[in-house]
């Protein structure tokens, strides 16, 4: 994990394509629209896959939804119901990514759920505002834009202008612009990618809001944004959770947990192995035997400021934050290098419902 983080506004996004990172050890190859990724070792020709390539559909919903996903997200509501969100169902295919790199990075943010606080959408806007806005775009996003806002004068009442006077006072001070309730997501990403090209910004909105007494509404709906970063390393490369850039839509739901490439290196049911694991002194578990099963353990033991109301079994202390994978066509070797006293070990063999051997 990363506490602080360098800014990355500088950066290039990357909307599409396959962006490549290479040493002379590691090609790592990153799918700009799916975000799954591919991982090269270039002295043996080995390939490992950050998602298995095999279809998922005799799966559930769950399982599938983690197995075609780079990251899992656990959050609680209020009432500490737990709900997951996976960064393909609820992020890629939502349009909810933005891929930046540097020249030895890439960054991927994963918006999930409700966008609405990252997204600088007005709901209404001075005619003079507008049209600044307007002016400053090209040719075919003030057209598009001009879809999306209708305009409401006191002078020209619209059909609808005594029902959206009720709703905005302030519309019979003036001309407005007033955002159609019919707008997609994908239009709000489209809006406030129009705003920023503008130059107009979320302090010049909030003190419009200001200025005028004009509430808000703020979003009830789950939404999180999780980034994170990508960079090669003298053999291999580092996966990084940006977690001063995370962000909570509402205060209503908490984000809780994070499983971070679940499937990275996933082995089937061909496979012969083990995977090593510091448990105690150390213990394999080994891959297609008739012992299946899983494992999960806490880096250096419990976390005794959590209660818990039982332990079903002895354990062994999880004493170093490694672990370890050997198989047939190649092998693994994994360092949690940040924020390990909070992080879980996860094993898990093929069963009737895993895909998969796995371990993250």
């Amino acid at each position: 994990l990363a506490a602080v983080s360098e800014t990355d506004d500088d950066w290039e996004s990357v909307d599409s394509g396959v962006i490549t990172l290479q040493n002379d050890i590691v090609r790592f190859e990153l799918d700009a629209q799916t975000t799954h990724f591919t991982v090269t070792d270039l002295r043996s020709g080995k390939q490992y896959l950050s998602v298995p390539a095999e279809e998922s559909a005799t799966f559930s919903e769950e399982v599938s939804n983690r197995l075609e996903s780079e990251l899992t997200i656990r959050y609680y509501d209020e009432n500490s119901a737990g709900f997951y969100m996976y960064s393909t169902a609820d992020s890629v295919d939502n349009n909810g990514v933005t891929v930046k790199r540097s020249a030895d990075r890439i960054r991927v943010y994963y918006s999930f759920g409700s966008q609405d606080a990252e997204l600088l959408v007005p709901e209404l806007l001075p005619a003079a505002d507008f049209e600044r806005i307007t002016e400053a775009l090209s040719s075919s996003a003030r057209r598009r834009i001009n879809i999306y806002y209708s305009l409401y004068s006191p002078s020209e009442q619209n059909e609808d202008y005594a029902a959206m006077l009720e709703k905005y006072p302030i519309l019979a001070s003036g001309d407005f612009y007033v955002l159609d309730d019919s707008v997609s997501s994908l239009n709000r990403m489209d809006i406030s990618g129009y705003m920023s090209q503008a130059g107009y910004t979320r302090e010049e909105y909030e003190q419009f809001l200001a200025d005028n007494g004009i509430e808000q509404a703020k979003s009830e709906e789950p939404g999180f944004v999780v980034p994170v970063e990508y960079e090669l390393t003298a053999d291999g490369f580092r996966a990084r959770l940006l977690t001063d850039k995370i962000t909570e839509q509402t205060e209503r739901y908490k984000l809780v947990t994070i499983d971070l490439l679940q499937f990275f290196g996933a082995c089937g049911s061909q496979e012969n192995g083990y995977y090593l694991v510091p448990d105690g002194s150390g213990a394999l578990i080994e891959m297609n035997t008739s012992n299946t099963g899983s494992f999960s353990s806490s880096f250096y033991g419990n976390d005794y400021s959590l209660y818990s109301e039982e332990q079903t079994m002895l354990t062994q202390n999880t004493m170093l934050p490694v672990w370890g994978m050997s198989a047939q066509s190649g092998g693994l070797f994994a360092i949690t290098e940040g924020a390990a006293a909070v992080a879980d070990l996860n094993v898990q063999t093929i069963s009737a419902s895993n895909p998969a051997h796995t371990a993250w």
